[in-house]
């Protein structure tokens, strides 16, 4: 069996946990780490490797322009320091890694490398740093500033920044503390040196007055997205240098830069491929190939990149980024062109039907859209595109199955043979994730327990999703009764609602007033 490793994301933070939630103990200490010193202990018994601890800078304030909601309802707030609470997982464990929440927007270098590495050293090497720029202007307003530092900027200073602290961490030497009393050397002064590190946003001289820690440096965690151009992705090369990696070979080529570069195949000289990195929030209104990519003079040209074909509106594509037409990419007059960015299998012919492009998709369904087979695609290429057609090869064998299931008057026995009907025509193997979304009404008491005890532990994963409705008669009331008055104005709010959104929450309203007046119970019945 392969091997492979097990973090856990404490999302919200150091805060309190389960507030107004079923169960919550009134007696629960929240201002005090135990419960987060437990969830460390229960990690490492279950063998995970690393327990990363969220944090932020600020009591929100986005929603109505106001900190109201998050403080009544104790959302993002209150949160403690992740860096404070540190020495208590230290204390109760001995093997899970611990990673603190540190941003290289607001700490200056200096703290940031003597406080990673005093935990280092306390934890016998066990501290990595997830790295984070902050996003918030609230969190910036917090420092001093008047909004938050612009994107591309924060992130050209986490570049200099993670330089900076890589610095101060290098500059012991491994075995500078001699501790030789025959010498009455406790430092051998000629293995720790001065930095001076000047950069562009970051000034400091060093070395730290903490020596060089277990590991020598933490284990950096960047979180974010396949953004290459991004300083500390792993496709970087200053992270890779800065995690002691190996760099890429000659023969891998990264395209790491937000204009269009040509690089040559290192075996096949009359091949180049022309690419650009990923690039985060590029606008809509930017159209990739709107003027033209210049070409390397080679018998096959092909092209690399991630944007959005116009008029692509299958369900679950996701938003739109650096969009193209068809025109405007058969116009390029490359061979053949590689895209990225949506999920799905999707060809584009040029006038000859010859296939000129493709998304790949991705190779594994990870959302409920993106049910069916997913591929990896093989083909061959000469310089007017692709030769025949692909051959599709799945590397995972599971697929996601959704089913739709009109259940209106059925009972259990029946809704099992729907289903079962429904999953015959669909194909779905053992191997599949399932999940069923059962639609239509239905009269109070009648359950799902045989659906769930028929199909739980026959297919890899089994998710049923009961969105039935209960069998209330909506139409035909009496206004004179309480929840005849409710039906009638709500039914007013739904028939002036100006959107298909807002027109499903109130009659999601409707029924969750019908269940409490007329059940005397309401449940989360009617979203997922």
């Amino acid at each position: 069996m392969s091997k492979f490793h097990l973090g856990w994301f404490l999302g919200p933070g150091i805060t309190i946990q389960g507030w107004n939630e079923p169960g919550f103990a009134p007696g629960y200490d929240w201002t005090k780490p135990d419960i987060f010193v437990d969830a460390a202990r229960a990690l490492e018994r279950a063998c995970f490797d690393v327990f990363i601890l969220e944090d932020s800078s600020a009591v929100p304030y986005a929603y109505k322009g106001s900190m109201d909601f998050y403080l009544k309802h104790a959302t993002m707030t209150p949160k403690f320091d992740p860096v404070m609470l540190t020495p208590y997982l230290i204390q109760a464990t001995r093997h899970i890694g611990l990673a603190p929440t540190l941003t290289t927007t607001f700490y200056p270098p200096w703290l940031l490398a003597r406080s990673l590495s005093t935990l280092d050293h306390f934890s016998s090497g066990r501290i990595a740093w997830n790295i984070v720029t902050a996003t918030s202007d609230a969190a910036a307003q917090n420092y001093g500033l008047d909004k938050q530092i612009e994107h591309d900027l924060r992130y050209d200073m986490a570049d200099e920044f993670v330089e900076c602290v890589s610095q101060l961490w290098d500059a012991w030497e491994p075995d500078a503390v001699v501790m030789d009393e025959g010498t009455n050397t406790f430092i051998d002064p000629s293995k720790v040196k001065v930095v001076n590190f000047e950069g562009k946003f970051y000034k400091t001289r060093g070395p730290l007055n903490v020596p060089r820690s277990p590991q020598g440096r933490p284990v950096f965690i960047a979180p974010g997205n396949h953004d290459f151009c991004a300083p500390l992705s792993l496709y970087s090369r200053e992270t890779q240098k800065a995690r002691g990696m190996r760099p890429w070979s000659d023969n891998v080529i990264i395209f790491d830069k937000a204009d269009f570069t040509a690089a040559y195949h290192p075996l096949r000289p009359d091949v180049a491929v022309v690419g650009r990195a990923f690039l985060q929030n590029v606008p809509t209104s930017e159209r990739l190939l709107g003027k033209r990519i210049s070409r390397p003079t080679a018998d096959i040209n092909l092209l690399l990149f991630h944007g959005s074909l116009d008029g692509y509106n299958r369900e679950g594509a996701g938003k739109i980024t650096a969009p193209f037409s068809r025109e405007e990419l058969i116009s390029q007059g490359f061979s053949y062109t590689a895209l990225g960015h949506y999920h799905s299998f999707n060809q584009i012919l040029d006038d000859s039907a010859t296939i000129r492009a493709a998304y790949a998709g991705s190779t594994a369904g990870r959302t409920l859209s993106e049910d069916g087979a997913r591929y990896v695609l093989l083909g061959s290429v000469d310089s007017n595109g692709l030769i025949g057609e692909f051959e599709k090869v799945e590397v995972d064998p599971r697929r996601i199955c959704v089913l739709d299931i009109d259940v209106t008057g059925a009972d259990s026995p029946q809704m099992v043979s729907q289903i079962e009907r429904e999953m015959a025509e669909r194909e779905c193997r053992p191997v599949d994730i399932v999940a069923v979304r059962l639609h239509g009404r239905v009269h109070k008491g009648a359950t799902t327990s045989l659906v769930e005890q028929t199909f739980q532990g026959s297919y890899f994963h089994f998710r049923l999703f009961d969105r039935r409705l209960p069998d209330y008669d909506i139409e035909n009331y009496d206004r004179r009764t309480v929840e005849g008055r409710f039906i009638e104005e709500m039914k007013k709010s739904i028939d002036s609602a100006d959107t298909e959104e807002s027109r499903k929450l109130w009659d999601h309203a409707l029924y969750y007033g019908l269940d409490a007046l007329l059940q005397g119970e309401v449940k989360p019945t009617y979203e997922d």
